[in-house]
């Protein structure tokens, strides 16, 4: 059997803009481009964790590779 991990699926804007280093204006301003992706439940909106783990390994290995 598979087991549930504890780690939320979705972050709020404050919480991805406080992992990431960001302020909210920031943040905001990265989802509104398209930079980090994001999901709308109802009128919320979140940041899926392992979409931002993904993007943040992704930058950093094409960072390293420069």
């Amino acid at each position: 059997m598979k087991q549930i991990s504890n780690e939320r699926l979705l972050l709020r804007i404050d919480e991805m803009a406080q992992l990431i280093g960001v302020s909210r204006t920031t943040a905001y301003a990265l989802v509104n481009k398209g930079e980090i992706p994001s999901v709308r439940i109802g009128g919320l909106l979140r940041i899926p964790n392992d979409a931002l783990r993904k993007l943040i390994e992704e930058r950093a290995s094409s960072e390293s590779s420069k």
